[in-house]
């Protein structure tokens, strides 16, 4: 009845605000003073419905939209709902008919490009998008979805253009902000990231993501000092995070305090015992110990992410590396040759495999991040490692941002992650023998080892 479906109001004639009549008897009153739009009022009732889950909803608007005069509503509601059941094919049918009785309007080009990318057809929903930008002054979402499709498509530096202007047009800018930060960082822009970040912490001083973006950026540009009181606020504002703890645990190893670092990434995986993170550092941890003092430890505490993310080539990786000089050589091979086939998988999710992070000194190069990892390695018989030169991509800290806008960007390296769960094949096959590969890849034309 028109009683339960009080959100209508928002698809009545607005004349109808200044009546001061309940919203309940909205829906007969906007059928008397406008019948033309009686269908109109199914349609969106109908959309309601669909939004709310009910099904009849969804038939009810494919029949609107079968009638022989059938408008540029019932299309379009008919495409938003098909959209939201992931049913891109049909969506975008429906947003091509909605185009063409309207073909300036931003959102049903904003929606299609949105269906269409869904599909595969990056290069059409880009069109979409921009085509749906160049026709609004204000609107922030097809320059948003823009930006994410070039990350996808690797083209970092244009999406970022196309970020600053959806910045630029957002209202509520925490929206777009993280985003915008978490590009920089993967853009190599560690200072730049800090100075949005800054202005995303002052913007929303309450916001625990502003704190701990400000943290991690400021923290991969060199400054761990800096960083600290930044994600000790992100960890008071959000108590239960595990990605502020990951990032300040790095604080503390840098800043050569251990017991701190070990200390916050064992609540992290107290909090969260399936999250890969701080399982891996902790592992790279214990299985720096002498002796295989560690080994069991890590085998432990890789465990349970790895019955949660089995394909998680990190984790198996690690647990590769756990096993390589046991006695238990199959299990070793069984999870590298694991790690090597979900690597191009899995890239796209979490970025490449952890390579150490390096920075030139000299002739040679010094390691930021990843020494325990480097030793573990040594210890497993991997005397060469995949590195990357660069400050914005091998922090494990840098890895939960990652995982979000991972989602839209093609790996940087996507060799690096098959050869380093390449030789952990060969470190599990060989035991401790000394195992060599050459490992030179590119990322955006810059040298990566």
């Amino acid at each position: 009845t028109a009683a339960t479906r009080t959100p209508f109001v928002l698809s009545a004639d607005p004349a109808l605000w200044s009546t001061g009549l309940d919203p309940v008897y909205l829906y007969p009153v906007a059928v008397q003073v406008r019948p033309g739009d009686h269908r109109r009022v199914d349609d969106d009732l109908a959309r309601l419905d669909a939004e709310a889950g009910d099904e009849r909803g969804v038939t009810v608007l494919r029949g609107l939209a079968t009638q022989l005069d059938a408008g540029f509503f019932e299309f379009l509601n008919l495409g938003r709902v098909l959209l939201a059941r992931d049913l891109f094919e049909e969506a975008a049918q429906a947003f091509e008919r909605a185009r063409k009785l309207q073909p300036s309007d931003y959102h049903v080009l904003t929606y299609l490009g949105v269906a269409l990318r869904a599909q595969g057809r990056a290069d059409e929903a880009l069109a979409c998008f921009l085509k749906a930008a160049s026709l609004t002054q204000h609107e922030h979402a097809p320059l948003l979805h823009a930006a994410r499709l070039l990350a996808h498509k690797g083209q970092v530096a244009r999406a970022l253009d196309f970020m600053k202007q959806a910045l630029s047009r957002a209202h509520d800018k925490a929206e777009i902000y993280p985003e915008f930060i978490k590009l920089l960082i993967l853009n190599g822009d560690p200072k730049g990231a800090a100075g949005s970040a800054a202005d995303f912490r002052q913007q929303h001083p309450k916001n625990a993501e502003a704190a701990y973006l400000l943290g991690l950026s400021t923290l991969l540009s060199g400054d761990p000092q800096g960083a600290e009181p930044a994600l000790r606020e992100a960890i008071a504002l959000a108590p239960d995070t595990v990605e502020g703890r990951v990032a300040l645990a790095n604080v503390r190893r840098i800043l050569k305090d251990p017991a701190g670092e070990l200390k916050l990434l064992e609540e992290a995986q107290r909090i969260d015992p399936k999250a890969p993170g701080p399982a891996c550092d902790l592992a790279i941890i214990y299985l720096s110990r002498p002796q295989g003092a560690g080994r069991a430890q890590a085998i432990q505490v890789l465990t349970p992410p790895l019955a949660a993310h089995p394909d998680e080539p990190n984790l198996n990786l690690n647990m590769a590396l756990a096993l390589a000089d046991t006695a238990d050589k199959g299990r070793a091979r069984e999870h590298a040759r694991k790690a090597l086939q979900s690597s191009q998988q899995s890239i796209r999710e979490q970025g490449v495999l952890q390579p150490l992070l390096v920075r030139k000194a000299g002739q040679d190069f010094e390691i930021i991040a990843g020494e325990r990892r480097w030793r573990a390695a040594q210890r497993a018989g991997l005397h060469e490692v995949p590195v990357v030169v660069l400050l914005a991509n091998a922090l494990t800290a840098v890895m939960p941002v990652v995982v979000g806008i991972l989602q839209m960007l093609q790996p940087f390296t996507t060799a690096i992650g098959a050869l380093a769960a390449g030789i952990a094949v060969a470190a599990a096959d060989a035991g401790q023998g000394s195992v060599r590969a050459d490992l030179r890849t590119s990322r955006d034309r810059e040298s990566v080892v």
